[in-house]
């Protein structure tokens, strides 16, 4: 499969073109904006369930000749990894809204850090 940034020139305008439109109609989905505030796993389900064809179209847009056809595994493992690209780049999760989501996922302060009250 190939990543959104292996596209380049005219291919990456098209690819862009067509996903903007699609996606469009995810992200706009108010179950799917519902889920951005609990953990990422929780998105795929909806995305899966109520946008099949829009998630259809966009996994066979970046398969490589000689991918395997999408199947009940391969299907999960591909959306989770386009959506995770997006998660990676700060420009494209803040326009889809997503941002505010990841910064939510992340943890806060030290892992290490005392909590206890100190005793006097």
């Amino acid at each position: 499969m190939k990543r959104l940034s292996d596209f380049e020139g005219e291919k990456a305008v098209d690819l862009w073109a067509d996903l903007f439109e699609l996606a469009s109609e995810v992200v706009t989905d108010k179950r799917v904006r519902k889920k951005l505030s609990g953990s990422k796993l929780l998105i795929a389900p909806v995305v899966l369930k109520h946008h099949k064809k829009e998630v259809t179209r966009i996994l066979k847009m970046l398969e490589e000749p000689d991918d395997e056809p999408l199947n009940g595994l391969n299907i999960v493992e591909r959306l989770l990894y386009v959506m995770e690209e997006v998660y990676e780049s700060k420009i494209l999760s803040d326009f889809f809204g997503w941002q505010s989501q990841i910064e939510q996922d992340e943890p806060s302060g030290s892992a290490t850090e005392n909590t206890e009250d100190e005793k006097h």
